[in-house]
């Protein structure tokens, strides 16, 4: 038995379990029982353990902070067994029994997560996949071969996130750290371009973004999913253009300054399961769709929006074909290829707690949420897509929602200026903006 892939699954589990919890002891715990069963190798465990993990300073990054985390006193471990686990000692095929205590910091969502989502079996080629990104298919076993089970998940006591007074202090006490340290998912500080004519990696109905400047920027989804923010320098204005691959949102912002003087990174935190950035120069935090600073000294401070449009490879390079394509030359290379979300919309499953949940949606259809005079509505983008155009009022003005069919886009205008919208999946945006107005048909 390989002590180290020992380690790693129990890390997998007991990081799902980290990350439900919060720093701040609120709550009694939730009580959380599994069980580790007959832990298998695939039979060509050695060939595969010797090519080096993809993305091998983020994943070492995530394993150390998960295993500094295991110190932290909201977590109390119930069973010496799991420590000898951690410590090295085989169990061979014997199953062992573990439970430990996780302060919840007043939210469901520990359990939600063990039940959803562990509560499966976790096959050898999901674990593979995660650490590896290998194909789910390599290797002599079956599909179903399972390695690891949580059986048992008994939630003593629970109770739904908590509001403090001010709705910028209930999102500041709901960002919730996922135990990634900041800038481990690197910001594109530099970006580089090149012509349509030298792009050689996108397929033809691939997403991509873009910013519709004096000469058009693409921005990949293949690339943005790795970075989520690039600090750029659009039409001599200081722009970030940011994307939160969990919500399907990709927002523009005018930075704080525009003398280059401070850049925009991934916290390590998300808010209602989105993107939440900081600024270099103060550490404030910003939610990627509220896009107001809800902690440090910035709180209040509502980001300047900067349209981008989502549409496809194929559509951007008819409408737009003398634009730039952000080039993979990023400065922190990535594996490109490869979509470490490729099954998140399909499975459909949300792995992180939500303020406000509304089920008159799936929750990751896609709407266009439209922001005017602190006033919110959302549009479910098939309708657009049905009826090509929409007026309605918001924030006691009239504006009105166009369907671009030539980019797949929506566009809300307000009289000849364009309105504050993005695609976003339901879920994300209702978290945010529960007193949401709503067109479906």
């Amino acid at each position: 038995m390989d002590r180290r892939y020992l380690t790693l699954v129990v890390l997998m589990l007991v990081s799902t379990i980290i990350y439900a919890s919060s720093l701040n002891s609120k709550t009694e715990p939730i009580n959380l029982e599994f069980r580790v069963i007959d832990v298998k190798l695939p039979e060509n465990y050695d060939r595969i353990a010797k090519k080096p993990p993809r993305q091998t300073d983020f994943t070492n990054v995530t394993i150390e902070y998960m295993i500094i985390n295991l110190g932290n006193s909201t977590v109390k471990f119930d069973d010496i067994r799991i420590i000898s686990y951690f410590g090295g000692f085989e169990l061979g095929s014997e199953a062992v029994d573990g439970s430990f205590s996780v302060d919840p910091g007043e939210s469901v969502s520990g359990s939600q997560i063990v039940r959803e989502y562990w509560g499966e079996v976790l096959t050898i080629e999901r674990f593979m996949d995660f650490f590896y990104g290998l194909d789910a298919k390599a290797g002599s076993r079956t599909p179903s071969e399972p390695i690891l089970l949580v059986s048992q998940v008994y939630v003593i006591k629970s109770e739904i996130i908590k509001a403090s007074s001010g709705y910028l202090g209930d999102l500041a006490e709901n960002v919730f750290s996922t135990g990634i340290p900041a800038d481990s998912i690197p910001s594109i500080d530099n970006p580089k371009y090149i012509s349509i004519d030298k792009v050689d990696f996108l397929t033809i109905n691939e997403r991509v973004y873009v910013v519709e400047s004096e000469v058009p920027r693409i921005y990949p989804r293949r690339i943005m999913l790795w970075h989520e923010i690039v600090n750029d320098n659009i039409d001599g204005k200081e722009i970030a253009v940011t994307y939160c691959p969990l919500t399907e949102t990709v927002i523009g912002y005018e930075k704080l300054k525009q003398d280059n003087s401070t850049t925009f990174g991934t916290s390590g935190s998300l808010l209602n399961s989105n993107l939440v950035f900081y600024d270099r120069e103060t550490d404030s935090l910003w939610p990627q769709i509220h896009g107001t600073a809800v902690w440090g000294t910035q709180t209040g401070v509502e980001l300047e929006w900067y349209p981008v449009v989502s549409t496809t490879w194929r559509k951007a390079i008819k409408v737009y074909p003398d634009a730039l394509v952000l080039s993979t030359d990023t400065g922190n290379p990535r594996d490109y290829t490869y979509d470490p979300y490729r099954t998140y919309e399909a499975r459909g499953r949300l792995m992180f707690p939500l303020m406000n949940r509304d089920d008159r949606l799936n929750g990751m259809d896609i709407v266009v949420g439209v922001k005017n005079n602190n006033m919110t509505i959302a549009i479910v983008k098939d309708h657009l897509r049905d009826v090509k155009e929409i007026t309605f009022d918001l924030g006691g003005e009239a504006l009105k929602a166009v369907y671009d069919e030539a980019l797949d886009a929506v566009r809300v205008y307000n009289g000849d200026k364009l309105a504050q919208s993005f695609d976003v999946y339901w879920f994300g945006w209702y978290a945010y903006y529960p007193e949401t107005g709503l067109i479906s048909e």
